[in-house]
């Protein structure tokens, strides 16, 4: 009774997150010293009061309920705040059957924007609840359950903030997945001919090297192995919703491409496996990018073959004179 209103001293859209965000916590052990004018000065945030505090704690069972997320995250974690600078250590975070690990630490707790660095690492999470943290426009083309180890920075602010200013490098694999593709994929619809079912691109293994930075989630050295296709590649997702990926897939063996007047190509795309590979450019807007098939490599090989023919045609016909 008789305490301030907490959110009165916070940004508005920190204030405005935290209202719409479930929020409960356990157990809280602390202890420390507190440096501050009372009453406090009419306006005063945190970042006007920090230099006045020294705290250690303790967080047991804490339960958040993130952001366009119904899952719970269940964390513990120990805190320790020292001035602008804070530092929490011994994170664990518990979603539905997997878990997150880790620190992170945050400076500048003086100043309007403060900053977070922070290392994670995490096993059997589900795809969709970690890209809807870094990147949502992702959400509806990957499901499965990722492994992870990565390290990264931000400046702190509204959730959008948070995501313009994020930079982040690691390595991500996922296990028993779908990539669905049907709507990236839809341009080259008619080369697939009744199997348009290789548009879902179910996986058994999917690992890559991701970058978050300058607005994008880069994708370098994706290796999928699939049930039906094998892909590898690059690439990356704009956070405003563009793609830029470059890809190299290789079909089933039975797998023959509808190509019309290429169809002699397919014999050349097909390698010494049996198995057909295609090269596949996507740009443009991820929810509906432009996909080029590039045969040009099939047709120089196509080409090759029909000049080696016809030397050796001619040098058989040089023979028999």
């Amino acid at each position: 009774r008789g305490l301030p209103d907490v959110t009165s001293r916070l940004a508005p859209e920190t204030a405005a997150w935290l209202a719409e965000t479930p929020l409960s916590l356990g157990e809280l052990a602390a202890g420390g010293s507190v440096d501050l004018p009372w009453p406090l000065p009419p306006g005063a945030r945190y970042h006007d009061l920090a230099s006045g505090l020294a705290v250690e704690a303790q967080v047991r069972d804490l339960s958040i309920v993130p952001p366009r997320q119904t899952v719970p995250w269940r964390g513990s974690a120990a805190l320790t705040l020292q001035g602008a600078a804070a530092e929490l250590k011994d994170v664990r975070i518990d979603i539905l059957d997997g878990n997150l690990a880790g620190h992170l630490r945050f400076g500048d707790l003086d100043r309007e924007r403060a900053l977070c660095s922070f290392s994670v690492d995490g096993d059997g999470v589900q795809a969709r609840i970690l890209l809807d943290a870094v990147a949502p426009v992702a959400v509806p083309y990957l499901e499965g359950v990722a492994n992870l180890k990565m390290a990264g920075a931000m400046v702190l602010g509204s959730p959008a903030e948070m995501r313009a200013s994020l930079e982040l490098a690691g390595d991500l694999a996922l296990r028993d997945g779908t990539v669905h593709a049907s709507s990236w994929l839809d341009d080259i619809s008619p080369y697939l001919g009744d199997r348009q079912d290789l548009k879902d691109i179910r996986f058994r293994h999917l690992v890559q090297r991701v970058l978050v930075r300058d607005g994008k989630l880069i994708i370098e050295n994706l290796m999928l192995d699939g049930h039906d296709t094998d892909w590898r590649g690059g690439g990356w997702f704009g956070l405003d919703g563009g793609i830029d990926m470059s890809l190299n897939v290789k079909f089933p063996a039975d797998f023959q491409p509808e190509l019309g007047d290429l169809t002699p190509l397919a014999a050349v795309l097909r390698g010494d496996d049996g198995r057909i590979a295609l090269n596949l450019d996507m740009k443009g807007r991820a929810a509906s990018p432009r996909v080029m098939l590039d045969l040009a490599p099939a047709k120089e090989c196509l080409s090759e073959r029909i000049e080696d023919g016809v030397k050796g045609f001619l040098d058989k016909l040089r023979g028999n004179k």
